[in-house]
């Protein structure tokens, strides 16, 4: 994928973004390539929204059974809440595929989630609770729900290390018999950041 975004204001910023998926599985070979919009905005001391809309082209390589939809629109959209130490925030989603592999279509993903950092501290926590609903691929369709709980913390040597436990169940259908799926998942994650270069000063060589 390949964005560009631009501060309109210290309080709005503007997105574009333009990217490619290719999704493998055994049901289904396709392309989707999608194009979106977006606009960001602090409002006031505590409050921020954003917005994106756009379209998706999606491509059919071989599939099974049926066939997703050829183009549709999508977007998404999100609010936030600051305080001193507490975020808040409530996303919706519409998107032309599972971020999880499991095809091209009509994916929606609601989701509530909350973290907790000190300032000055080294260490934050997280949790989040979502609903997703996935139709029009052809060969599936399902709806489930995930709870997710964490931690990050920042490490010496520009490093940071995040750890986080995922549940996840969902029922559906696939080629036309009931299904269900849950999952229990941990995912440690560490990261690294170059170290940042101050710009010299006047009369500094």
């Amino acid at each position: 994928g390949v964005g560009f975004s631009y501060a309109l204001s210290p309080r709005t910023q503007i997105d574009f973004d333009v990217d490619g998926l290719r999704s493998r599985n055994t049901y289904q070979t396709a392309y989707s390539t999608t194009g979106t919009a977006g606009l960001g905005r602090k409002m006031g001391e505590h409050w921020f929204l954003r917005v994106s809309g756009g379209t998706a082209r999606n491509t059919v390589v071989q599939q099974t059974s049926g066939s997703p939809q050829t183009q549709q629109l999508i977007g998404s959209g999100s609010l936030g809440f600051q305080t001193h130490a507490q975020t808040f925030l409530a996303s919706y989603r519409l998107s032309s595929y599972d971020g999880s592999g499991l095809g091209v279509g009509t994916n929606t993903n609601s989701t509530g989630a909350w973290s907790w950092r000190r300032p000055g501290a080294r260490w934050s926590i997280f949790s989040s609770f979502g609903y997703q609903q996935m139709t029009n691929t052809g060969f599936a369709s399902f709806s489930g729900w995930s709870v997710t709980a964490g931690l990050n913390e920042t490490l010496p040597a520009n490093m940071r290390l995040s750890a986080q436990y995922v549940y996840f169940h969902s029922t559906g259908t696939y080629l036309g018999s009931a299904t269900g799926v849950s999952v229990n998942s941990i995912r440690l994650t560490v990261g690294w950041s170059p170290q940042a270069v101050q710009a010299p000063q006047a009369g500094q060589p």
